[in-house]
């Protein structure tokens, strides 16, 4: 019998598997809250590169919700419900209207939003290298195509 033959196999540990990828940070740590709501414990991956460089995270995919490997089919299943609007329909259920902006001329919630200085913050970065916040939201009603600020 050779020392290979003799020693006892290890067993492989478990691995975290990414399920979920999200632009931002904090749709991945509410994506992780929602799992541990679930009973699925879960963890943040690469939370950190967004603030020190944006464009590495972007190339790195963003940030990274990671669970068990042995948990990962249930949490794909979440995260199908929570892009499906499953979670927002219980929310909605339990406090009722969850204060979405509406449109002011038609009442609907299907809008479009951009940031109101987005292009003049651009320019400005590009040009001069210094970073302008965006104030506001615009919003473009996708029903009657009314524009309006954020209230």
């Amino acid at each position: 019998m050779t020392i290979a033959e003799a020693a006892p196999r290890a067993q492989p540990l478990p691995l975290l598997v990414t399920v979920g990828l999200f632009r931002d940070p904090w749709h991945a740590h509410l994506f992780r809250m929602r799992l541990e709501a679930e009973g699925i414990p879960a963890f943040v991956a690469f939370q950190f590169h967004i603030g020190n460089d944006w464009l590495y995270s972007t190339a790195l995919g963003g940030t990274r919700v990671q669970v068990w490997r042995h948990l990962a089919r249930d949490a794909v299943e979440i995260l199908a419900r929570v892009r499906n609007g499953e979670c927002r329909a219980e929310l909605v259920d339990m406090f009722g209207d969850i204060d979405d902006p509406r449109c002011p001329h038609c009442g609907s919630t299907e809008l479009k939003r951009r940031r109101s200085v987005a292009m003049i913050a651009m320019v400005i970065l590009l040009l001069f290298s210094f970073a302008l916040p965006a104030w506001g939201w615009v919003y473009i009603c996708k029903k009657c195509g009314t524009k309006f600020e954020s209230p």
